[in-house]
């Protein structure tokens, strides 16, 4: 079974940029318009060539049909070349459309008025599908389409002398042929929602390739490497040298953070220094069995300010402190949990302990721990009896502590 390297089915389904769904609609609203006025072109050639007879002055309207041609030539081009329609262009458009309806209407005798012999009229509203497609606010839409019916309005009625009721029928042409094109332009929201839903997805396609690597890696670490690490640690008759054996320790924790996703390389993030803690303290000889999966889980991990990170770091540290100076053992448990609206952090030895009514010199509960709690707003609760060794149990509000940290980076 050939390997492959992370993210590699990724890169077969991810498309070309060209491909994209908004490129594609703008490639599609362009070609309409190269459609649509070649069609134009096409009906003022057969008007030209049928009705030649029907014309006052036959050099000036080739000259009109001239300057329509070379127009729209520019304009076809630079979509086709662009692959999309720009609104001043448009514009632009609108406003030689509306000099060439006056002239030609001119150069029409009224009685033709109604007739293909007007070809500026059936040209206009065939190519008016640009300014629909152009233009993507429904009143800006409407608005243009408002000058060229208006221009086709007032050289109906002002040259010839064309009644009103039968100029508004023709003039609504256009406001049906742009709606309809304002309707096939909404192809571009369709479009960039596409383009977005797709990259979101790519993006958690990516993440969860690259979850499902650091998952496969992690499998086999803790299975070959992990796991003969800590044998050599728990058995220490494997490894009699003591200086070696806490080295072993202390990479086996940073192995272990590792293969959980939690590294200890992030300053000030609360798990990350708890982490450094537990290894710091295994190089020393102490070995630690750290769980930290439902703090990891939770996501709150770097929600603690830092005054709160110090102090639990703090108290924590002086607690591992007290295990290796008065408790007789050389192991201990440490568990970071997120229940409710509190974190709590324990430190659990099997060592010696002691009567909590009676605390000997030294051992710092008062100052170094529960002193360092309180000022952030949290609490301790110790239990140990001689003998049986000693739970020591750190509490802090989830709740105040977050919406703080939230506070602070909003302000």
């Amino acid at each position: 079974m050939s390997a492959r390297a992370p993210g590699a089915e990724l890169a077969v389904t991810t498309p070309a940029p060209a491909e994209y769904s908004a490129v594609r609609a703008e490639i599609v609203l362009a070609r309409a318009i190269v459609f649509f006025r070649a069609c134009g072109l096409v009906e003022v050639g057969c008007v030209l060539a049928l009705d030649w007879r029907h014309y006052r002055s036959p050099a000036l309207v080739l000259l009109l049909a001239g300057a329509v041609l070379a127009e729209s030539v520019l304009l076809v081009a630079a979509a086709w070349w662009r692959g999309e329609i720009r609104r001043w262009w448009v514009g632009a458009d609108v406003a030689f459309l509306v000099c060439c309806l006056a002239g030609s209407a001119r150069l029409t005798a009224p009685a033709d008025g109604h007739t293909w012999v007007y070809f500026m009229y059936p040209f206009t509203v065939i190519t008016c599908y640009s300014i629909g497609i152009a233009y993507r606010r429904q009143p800006a839409v409407i608005a243009v389409s408002s000058v060229l019916a208006g221009g086709y309005a007032l050289s109906a009625i002002m040259i010839h002398h064309d009644p009103p009721w039968n100029v508004l029928p023709n003039a609504a042409a256009y406001y049906s042929n742009i709606v309809i094109a304002w309707a096939a332009a909404e192809l571009r929201r369709s479009g960039r929602a596409s383009d977005a839903s797709h990259a979101v997805a790519i993006a958690h396609a990516a993440d969860l390739a690259r979850e499902r690597e650091r998952a496969r890696h992690a499998r086999m670490l803790h299975d070959r490497v992990l796991q003969t690490l800590e044998a050599l640690v728990h058995h220490g008759s494997i490894v009699a040298d003591r200086e070696l054996s806490s080295h072993i320790a202390a990479e086996a924790a940073w192995l272990r953070a590792l293969v959980q996703g939690t590294p200890v390389s992030e300053p000030g993030d609360l798990l990350s220094r708890l982490q450094e803690l537990a290894a710091q303290r295994t190089a020393a000889g102490l070995r630690i069995e750290f769980n930290n999966t439902q703090l990891r889980a939770s996501g709150l991990r770097r929600s603690f300010p830092p005054e709160v990170t110090d102090a639990v770091v703090a108290a924590v540290g002086e607690a591992l402190t007290n295990i290796v100076k008065h408790s007789g053992t050389r192991s201990a448990i440490m568990r970071a949990t997120v229940t409710g609206d509190q974190l709590t952090v324990s430190v659990l030895d099997h060592g010696a302990g002691f009567d909590p009514c009676e605390i000997p010199r030294g051992i710092g509960l008062a100052e170094c721990i529960t002193g360092r709690l309180q000022e952030v707003g949290g609490s301790v609760h110790i239990e140990s009896a001689p003998g049986a060794g000693t739970y020591v149990e750190l509490t802090i509000p989830v709740g105040g502590v977050v919406r703080s940290a939230h506070t602070e980076r909003m302000t």
